[in-house]
């Protein structure tokens, strides 16, 4: 499992597919655990957002001037309200599991943490 806390930026809420920019330092881990060892391409995800049903993504790899990158999008045309009431500079937690064959994108919300915590 691949852990990892995301800052909401203008791109995650405005863009109709919420880039989620891997941080570099789990790349190795990501390669190993989701794409068993073969990275460098894309891989089919579903994401499991704050509100309503499982979206579709992928984790997408590209490669601009700063070098190589992994990015969880979502696919399709979703609304934004899927996403709950985040703000630019919220904190969401981001993770990702492979459950057999599949892959798991997790987003849990600053409000979805406080109540998992206050159940401690």
């Amino acid at each position: 499992m691949i852990m990892f806390p995301f800052r909401v930026g203008k791109a995650f809420l405005e863009y109709p597919n919420h880039p989620i920019t891997i941080p570099r330092k789990y790349y190795l881990k990501l390669i190993n655990e989701i794409y068993a060892g073969q990275g460098k391409k894309e891989a089919p995800v579903r994401i499991i957002p704050p509100k309503g049903r499982n979206l579709s993504g992928k984790i997408h790899y590209g490669v601009s001037s700063y070098g190589p990158y992994y990015q969880i999008k979502i696919i399709g045309a979703y609304p934004g309200w899927y996403l709950d009431d985040l703000q630019i500079g919220d904190v969401i937690l981001v993770g990702l599991a492979k459950a057999g064959d599949k892959v798991n994108v997790r987003l849990v919300t600053p409000v979805e943490m406080q109540r998992m915590s206050d159940k401690l």
